[in-house]
């Protein structure tokens, strides 16, 4: 069951007048992969950082940035959805303004919202990649077989309300299975299970997975360039995935 966000949560995270407030608030928006952001809460958070507070936010190019969005290029229910699915994954939506300016950059090639997610996770890839991210810089992780790539990605079927899995239970069943070994090294290691693929599989890869193998960081290759440097312990490979 989610937790819905009341937006003095948000608002605080942005308000330097009351520190400690502030820091409870950045805490919760940076742990909360159970939270629910509601369109009430958007619209009053942009309310009351652009103009009670006063808040600048990227030289008071914010208001712009959402008159341009929404609901021009994106329905605010998209938008929702976007910050949702960061929540779900435990990303921080801290940084609204990186996050909508993205949305507004890339809503004209592209409606898709698990693929508007990915920009914007490849947007906020720092922050995603960091906690992965080991003393020394690197970033162990598994990826996957080209043919279970190739096979997750076949099976992606998009209609004009979003794209959906549609993959044989037997496909399925062996993926989990070889992933479940790859877990099990990681336990071996002392560190979080991460897996790197592709940022066109990655949304249905990580829901997929999900059922099965909870709180596995799924990355896409976007995400991680730049941001670590990869110690690769593994490939997940199965015979006939597709």
């Amino acid at each position: 069951m989610g937790v819905f966000l009341d937006t003095n949560v948000v608002v605080y995270a942005f308000d330097g007048a009351e520190p400690a407030k502030k820091r409870i608030a950045i805490e919760i928006l940076e742990a909360g992969d159970r939270l629910v952001v509601s369109t009430q809460v958007l619209l009053e958070t942009w309310w009351v950082l652009a103009r009670k507070l006063g808040i600048p936010l990227a030289d008071d190019s914010a208001s712009k940035v959402v008159e341009e969005l929404i609901p021009n290029q994106l329905p605010l229910g998209g938008v929702v959805k976007v910050l949702q699915n960061l929540l779900k994954e435990q990303v921080s939506i801290r940084d609204l303004l990186a996050i909508l300016e993205t949305l507004a950059d890339w809503t004209p090639m592209t409606k898709d919202l698990d693929i508007l997610t990915e920009y914007v996770r490849q947007a906020l890839a720092r922050s995603i990649v960091k906690p992965y991210v080991g003393a020394d810089g690197s970033l162990a992780a598994v990826t996957l077989d080209q043919g279970v790539e190739v096979s997750i990605s076949e099976a992606i079927q998009r209609t004009d309300h979003g794209s959906f899995l549609a993959m044989d239970p037997r496909a399925v069943e062996k993926i989990v299975q070889a992933m479940a070994k790859h877990v099990e090294a990681f336990a071996a290691l002392n560190t979080q299970p991460v897996v790197l693929c592709s940022a066109q599989i990655r949304p249905h890869f990580k829901r997929l997975i999900d059922r099965m193998v909870p709180n596995l960081a799924v990355l896409s290759y976007d995400e991680v360039m730049n941001n670590a440097q990869v110690q690769m312990i593994g490939s997940v490979e199965v015979n006939h995935a597709d």
